[in-house]
C-alpha cells in the first residue's frame, strides 16, 4: 500500500501505547491507571485514523478504501480490547491482560508508527 505522509498524530498514538506498554509491564495490578490511559489511546486513535484518512483522499480510490478499511478494523479491534476487559477483570486478570495488550500493541505499533497496512490479514473481520 503506498505510504501516506505523517498527519502529526503518530507519536502521540505511539507515545501513549508505550506508556500502556510500561503499565502492563509491572508485576503488580494497576487497573486504576489503566482505565484512562486507554480512553486516551482511543481518542488519539480516532483522530490519527481521521487525519490520516483526509491525508490519503488524494490516492488513488482503491488505496484510499483500503487504508480506511485497515483504519476501521484498527479501530473495532481497540473498541473490542477495551469493552472486553473491565477495570475489574483487568485487576483479577492481570497476567493475560498484559499478554493481551502486548498483542494489542503490537498492531497499532505497526500500522501507526510504520505506516502500513494491518499486520494481521483478519484484522478487516473485527470491523
Amino acid at each position: 500500500m503506498e505510504a501516506i505522509p505523517e498527519s502529526g498524530t503518530e507519536q502521540q498514538v505511539l507515545g501513549l501505547v508505550e506508556q500502556l506498554r510500561g503499565i502492563v509491564a509491572n508485576p503488580y495490578p494497576d487497573p486504576a491507571s489503566v482505565a484512562p490511559l486507554r480512553w486516551r489511546i482511543a481518542q488519539a486513535l480516532l483522530e490519527h485514523c481521521e487525519r490520516k484518512d483526509a491525508i490519503a483522499s488524494g490516492l488513488p480510490a482503491v488505496a484510499t478504501v483500503a487504508r480506511r478499511e485497515d483504519h476501521a478494523a484498527l479501530c473495532c479491534l481497540f473498541s473490542h480490547y477495551i469493552a472486553d476487559w473491565s477495570v475489574a477483570r483487568i485487576g483479577a486478570e492481570w497476567r493475560q491482560f498484559g499478554k493481551e495488550t502486548e498483542d494489542l500493541v503490537a498492531s497499532l505499533t505497526y500500522v501507526v508508527g510504520s505506516n502500513g497496512a494491518a499486520p494481521d490479514p483478519d484484522m478487516r473481520r473485527a470491523a
